[in-house]
């Protein structure tokens, strides 16, 4: 069974979509604390995460490029309702900073989403993930 991992401060979004995965047969762990969300990402095995860009504490920008600087190398889906517009980039640092995100992270889903194309995309990682671990 493929393990998921959903870091995002809206609880209720993190329930709502933990539930639909767990229906599609994934175990999914979910953290609205994006600190508690970091650590364990740092130490558990999951497949993929689904993190969200703006969060209290700590950005899943900045989760995202220390797990990065730390190893961890599990594909990662960055959540967003506006990556560009909501860490106040403008123009052409607002592409740099996708871009910045995508060297990172295998995609960026925009909130909200629907989630057949989320299940779709999820599909696709985990069965490439699959194929180039064993």
């Amino acid at each position: 069974m493929k393990k998921i991992l959903i870091i995002d401060d809206d609880e209720e979004f993190c329930e709502e979509t933990a539930e639909i995965l767990a229906g599609e047969g994934y175990q999914v762990e979910t953290f609205s604390d994006s600190l508690k969300g970091l650590q364990s990402a740092k130490k558990d095995d999951y497949d993929i995460l689904l993190l969200d860009l703006k969060m209290p504490k700590i950005s899943g920008y900045d989760i995202l490029q220390d797990l990065r600087n730390h190893g961890v190398t599990r594909p990662v889906f960055v959540l967003s309702g506006n990556p560009l517009k909501e860490l106040g980039d403008q123009d052409n640092a607002s592409e740099a900073f996708r871009n910045q995100i995508l060297t990172h992270a295998q995609g960026i889903i925009n909130k909200p989403f629907d989630i057949t194309e989320l299940l779709t995309r999820l599909k696709a990682i985990l069965g490439m993930s699959k194929t180039l671990s064993g």
